[in-house]
């Protein structure tokens, strides 16, 4: 199963116990919350979430027949303004602490950045990983810069959208050794199939990679590019086909198909089923 790269959390691998607190009743509008993910028949994501609809929890399983169990987990906080402010992340077994990100805002209550720490690292209490959000004349995400705790560039990442504000474009850029900018990657989404994603809309709120993780049921292809030195080294295109949808216009299964154009490998087709929570 392929994986977004989820830069922002510097992880290798996000192949959960899960705890799902407690439903309150309450006034508000029961919505479809995106709950499980279904690849091949195997289980892929599970979601969670609080009584009030926000994203709490997120676990990710190893998508191998022989072995399905979970591999590692996300968790999510926010503070009374339901803002996301803290995400950590933890490898299985044994629930080792690996991650944990701390989200920055300003006046304005826009997100600004954040700081991680490698808590695995050689000083896990010294910010490994800091982030810089800048936003475009939309207000929309334009780039995100990421640097290490000594100052250098660890990745750069512009981003363009189309008129409805859906994502069209995502590059990334490392830093030569006389600080230009270079490009290693180009993510080029195709015209969005519809401008309602129901049920997956709480997994936006992960900056970057917000957009990655919906981006099945937004788009019918996504074409990646991965350069070095300016020279293309890969070139794959994703495609969704067969949609079904359940009766509450909620997406329910599609096919993807990855094509390898650079270079040239057999096509990888995979299943992907979906299932929801009403709360």
């Amino acid at each position: 199963m392929e994986q977004s790269p989820l830069k922002i959390f510097f992880i290798a691998f996000l192949l959960v116990i899960g705890l799902f607190s407690c439903k309150k009743e309450n006034s508000h509008q029961k919505e479809p919350l995106l709950s499980k993910v279904m690849y091949n028949g195997l289980n892929a994501y599970r979601l969670y979430y609080s009584d009030k609809n926000l994203w709490t929890k997120w676990e990710l399983f190893k998508t191998d027949a022989v072995d399905n169990s979970l591999a590692s987990y996300i968790t999510m906080e926010y503070n009374d303004k339901d803002q996301l402010t803290k995400v950590s992340t933890f490898t299985m077994p044994g629930d080792v602490p690996n991650t944990r990100l701390f989200f920055e805002y300003d006046n304005s209550d826009r997100q600004t950045g954040y700081t991680l720490y490698d808590l695995q690292g050689a000083n896990p209490s010294k910010p490994f990983l800091k982030g810089a959000f800048v936003y475009n004349q939309q207000n929309l995400l334009g780039t995100a810069t990421i640097k290490k705790d000594n100052g250098d560039l660890y990745a750069y990442y512009s981003l363009s959208y189309y008129p409805n504000g859906f994502l069209k474009e995502r590059d990334e850029y490392d830093e030569t050794v006389t600080h230009q900018l270079r490009l290693t990657g180009k993510t080029i989404y195709s015209v969005p199939i519809d401008n309602s994603i129901k049920g997956w809309e709480k997994m936006t709120v992960l900056p970057l990679d917000g957009d990655e993780l919906t981006r099945k049921p937004r788009y019918e292809t996504v074409q990646r590019y991965v350069y070095n030195n300016g020279v293309l080294m890969k070139n794959t295109k994703e495609s969704t086909s067969a949609r079904e949808n359940n009766s509450d216009g909620t997406l329910k299964r599609l096919t993807s198909t990855t094509q390898f154009i650079t270079p040239v490998s057999p096509d990888n087709v995979n299943i992907f089923e979906f299932e929801y929570i009403q709360q």
